[in-house]
This record gives structure tokens, C-alpha cells and sequence, in this order.
């Protein structure tokens, strides 16, 4: 008499709750967002790079006086970063398909608060109210360039990463 012995009632459990992580890789796309947040943050105000791994744009040297003025250094590449208000809007966020970066606070604060103590002693006033998501579009129209967009190797490293994490989540 032959006698089959198998442990497929104890992995087979195991299997398939590898298996069903494929079905909802949400913890997978979060781990990923997060990294390409990551490097956008880095190329955007660290480097100063456009979507197209082009500079942003330079300064006119008016605005480098008032960075200057308003103790931000006087380097002349766009680096999007004055009160990093913008910088600091932008998260990952759970979308209908998983999730993905978008801007968490839309609002800006007064930017009486840090950048106009000169100018309000001058009598000057800055508008206020302009919203993240409308900096993000009129910087894009101003400097001509898909800033906020993935660039090509951001686009590689999440399906890398990706890819990575599936596989290690399948291979336990």
C-alpha cells in the first residue's frame, strides 16, 4: 500500500493569502507612492528639475534681492521652495484605484506671516487666497513645464518597486 504524505494543508492557507495580496496591492502602491514623493520632492526643490529633467527656470534677479532680502540664499535656479508651503501640501492620498500624491491642503496660509513684514511696513500689500492647486498650475504656465508630472526614471522605479514588493510579498 502506497502512503501520500503532503503538508498542502499547511501551506496551502499560506498560498493564498500571498495570492489575495495580489488582488488589493494597496499596502504595495502606498509603499511606492510614498518613495516617489519622495523623489519628486528631491528633484523639484532640491534640484530644481522639471518633469523633463530640464532646469525649472532662474530667478530674475529682482526676486533674488528679495530672497536674499528674506534670508533664502541668492543661488539663481528655480527651486519652488520660498515657505514650502507647496512643498509640504503635497502627500500620498488614497484614491478609487489604491492610492497616489495629491495636494492634501489646498489653502495657503496668509503669506503676511513670513514673507511681508518688510513690505507692510512699506505700505505694501500681497494677495492672499490663492489656492496650492492654483501656484501649481500658474508655475507650470509661467515656466512652460510640467513640473509636477512623473519623469521617466520616476515612472521606472515605481513599477520596479512595485515589482519588487509583489515579488517578496509571493516568496515570503
Amino acid at each position: 500500500m502506497l502512503t501520500i504524505r503532503t503538508n498542502i494543508g499547511i501551506i496551502g492557507p499560506e498560498i493564498l493569502s500571498r495570492i489575495e495580496l495580489l488582488r488589493n496591492p494597496s499596502e504595495q502602491l502606498k509603499i511606492v507612492a510614498n518613495d516617489v514623493l519622495v523623489l519628486i520632492n528631491e528633484r523639484i526643490h532640491e534640484k530644481g528639475l522639471a518633469a523633463d529633467e530640464t532646469k525649472i527656470g532662474t530667478y530674475s534677479s529682482q526676486y533674488l534681492k528679495f530672497r536674499g532680502d528674506n534670508g533664502r540664499g541668492g543661488k539663481t535656479d528655480v527651486f519652488l521652495s520660498f515657505t514650502r508651503q507647496l512643498q509640504n501640501s503635497l502627500d500620498v492620498v488614497q484614491t478609487e484605484n489604491g492610492w497616489g500624491i495629491g495636494i492634501i491642503n489646498d489653502s495657503r496660509l496668509p503669506m503676511d506671516n513670513f514673507l511681508n513684514k518688510k513690505n507692510k511696513a512699506k505700505g505694501k500689500t500681497r494677495k492672499n487666497g490663492v489656492t496650492n492647486s492654483e501656484l501649481i498650475k500658474y508655475l507650470e504656465d509661467k515656466y512652460k513645464k510640467k513640473i509636477w508630472s512623473l519623469t521617466p526614471g520616476e515612472i521606472n522605479y515605481a513599477v520596479n518597486k512595485l515589482n519588487a514588493l509583489i515579488k517578496a510579498d509571493l516568496h515570503g
